[in-house]
């Protein structure tokens, strides 16, 4: 016959999740073991609730974030078009605010809140893995140390690390979204806006998330999807992470967050050793999470092992090549840390560390699924069949060994002094170590011992103008005012532009009443910075040099910043008062006094009629 044979239909491969359900996956053990895990995170973090606030980044997002002390619709659009703290992640402002509202600064509802939000991450983390991996075993190991590993902790028990965990669990959930959208066979299209909606959420949380569309084609690949066939529908995806790129970008910028010169003494090889070096670090962490801190400084010279690490990643990389069996789960495991992780490995430096335990949080899932597929390939006999017997042991103890360092770790987070003196104690040949310690002991206070962490933190590096700083301010409160008076032109010495060292040196000629001296420091210090608090310092020292108009323009360009100034008013009126104008003093007065400032009533009875 000469017709044409019908083409053959050709059947779609099966995708990698069509595999049998094995192991406890077949019945419901595994969400009674789950619900052991959940309950276990609760226990152990339990003590996390008992913790305070802690200076570090806790006041600028909370106690003096202007922007959560209102849930006002003006204030709400505020959160969602403004930078804060170097950062845009609208969502978990927004979470803070409503805290705000409900709780004030009691600091107990915000760390039950991020416990929770790990609580939910658990279960996201357990449900996503199970259905990679088609196995219980699985998702219960990698949800197990997901749950209580030691370098989760600062993500849990540090309220600022509140976009950690929700980015996390919009980012988890999407994944999850985008595995039931690809292996669908109806409803595809719902499931696929869901999985861009779920994006957009973890992306408004913290801009970690554009790693995203990577995790698609990952997944992708180890589903045997074709991703080179499938890029198209990723566009929306990549489209998000640029956007959100570009104005992670500049809100980093606005606070001088990103840095070319952060480490300027490392040349570009150096930077290299520097990004396998924090690469490696976290890996081995995963097995030996020893020497935690809130700060991991970058030594001013690099130490052999920052250039032995790039032959530890290339070991590691032999050995996924050279596996038999396995290789799909390690490869997919590996790339999953490795995207997870790449924005936060100093490719471009970001921050004031060069590691920091709080980015293990999403890129360990990967290590914890290839412990999880190892731990399961024992129990099957396909891998170290000798080692079977003590499969369970092992993972016991090495869940045990967490959760005492765990347990013991979220103690250091109790309050500031207990973190900066965990921070000096792991560092003390770094200066900002000693330095921060010192600022939190002021806050105590304990002078001496905060005298004793500053005078350390200026032997280390002579040159930190802030040490000066607060160790002038320290003197200044023991009335030693040549001492004070020394640290403070130290400081400007250092820093030209430091504004603040300024002021107080104008404070201090004018504490000591030499008043015409403390004109010039006020007037460098309003010339940097401009605020009402040394416009007002400034206007004093003109009323009492007789100055009279002058002070009343100082006094007028501080409530004109803060109209809510009541001593500025108050002030001015006894200035109006001394340059014969009564009537424009009474206007003051009583300003001050619509304002809560009790001593303006008595000008007000004594002078105006």
């Amino acid at each position: 016959m000469n017709a044409k044979q019908p083409p053959k239909k050709t059947l779609p491969k099966k995708l990698h999740s069509q595999k049998p359900v094995k192991g406890l996956s077949a019945g419901y053990n595994s969400y009674y073991f789950l619900g052991g895990i959940l309950l276990l995170t609760f226990l152990l973090f339990y003590n996390t609730l008992t913790n305070n606030f802690v200076t570090l980044d806790d006041p600028g997002y909370i106690s003096d974030n202007p922007y959560i002390k209102d849930l006002s619709l003006k204030n709400i659009g505020a959160i969602f078009t403004s930078f804060h703290n170097a950062n845009y992640h609208p969502f978990t402002t927004l979470s803070y605010a409503i805290e705000y509202s409900l709780f004030g600064l009691n600091a107990k509802p915000y760390h039950f809140i991020n416990l929770l939000i790990h609580l939910l991450n658990i279960a996201m983390v357990f449900r996503l893995t199970k259905k990679i991996s088609r196995r219980a075993e699985v998702a219960l190991v990698t949800a197990l140390f997901f749950a209580i590993h030691p370098m989760h902790v600062e993500s849990v028990a540090w309220i600022s690390e509140r976009k950690d965990l929700l980015y996390s669990f919009f980012f988890i959930c999407g994944l999850s979204t985008y595995y039931e959208y690809a292996h669908a066979t109806t409803g595809r299209s719902k499931l696929y806006i869901y999985t861009i909606l779920l994006f957009l959420c973890s992306l408004l949380s913290k801009s970690a998330a554009v790693t995203f569309p990577l995790m698609l084609l990952l997944f992708d690949y180890y589903f045997h999807r074709g991703w080179k066939t499938k890029l198209v529908e990723k566009i929306p995806f990549f489209i998000l992470s640029l956007l959100f790129g570009v104005i992670t970008i500049f809100s980093q910028k606005s606070a001088g967050a990103i840095n070319a010169d952060l480490m300027p003494e490392y040349d570009l090889p150096q930077r290299f050793f520097v990004v396998c070096y924090s690469t490696s670090y976290y890996i081995v962490k995963l097995v030996f999470p020893f020497h935690l801190a809130v700060l991991h400084f970058a030594p001013a010279e690099l130490p052999y092992y920052y250039y032995l690490s790039p032959l530890f990643l290339l070991l590691l990389a032999f050995l996924v090549y050279k596996a038999k069996a396995m290789k799909r789960e390690l490869i997919f495991g590996f790339l999953f840390y490795l995207i997870g992780i790449s924005l936060t490995s100093q490719v471009i430096p970001v921050g004031y560390a060069v590691v920091a335990e709080r980015y293990s949080y999403v890129p360990y899932i990967g290590l914890f699924f290839i412990m999880g597929c190892f731990y399961t390939a024992i129990r099957d006999r396909k891998v170290l069949i000798s080692f079977q017997p003590l499969n369970n042991y092992l993972l016991a103890g090495l869940a045990v060994f967490f959760i005492i360092i765990t347990f013991q770790r979220n103690k250091v987070w109790q309050n500031s002094l207990t973190l900066f003196t965990d921070l000096a104690a792991k560092y003390p040949n770094q200066p900002h170590a000693h330095f921060v310690l010192g600022k939190n002991l002021m806050d105590v206070p304990d002078l001496n011992a905060a005298l004793l962490s500053l005078n350390r933190s200026i032997e280390l590096r002579p040159g930190m103008s802030d040490a000066y700083f607060y160790r002038g301010n320290i003197y200044y409160g023991q009335k030693n005012y040549t001492a004070a008076m020394n640290d403070y032109l130290k400081a400007v010495e250092l820093n030209p532009a430091y504004s603040q060292a300024y002021y107080n040196i104008g404070v201090i000629y004018n504490t000591t009443n030499r008043f015409q001296e403390a004109i010039e420091p006020l007037t460098k210090a309003i010339n940097i910075n401009p605020n009402e608090y040394i416009y007002e310092t400034r206007a004093s020292t003109f009323f009492n040099l007789r100055r009279l108009q002058e002070a009343v323009d100082d006094y007028t360009k501080a409530i004109a910043i803060n109209p809510r100034m009541a001593q500025a008013y108050f002030n001015r009126g006894a200035t109006y008062l001394n340059m014969q104008r009564t009537t424009d003093a009474c206007v003051d007065w009583k300003a001050a006094a619509g304002l809560g400032f009790a001593r303006a009533n008595e000008m007000i009875q004594a002078y105006c009629r």
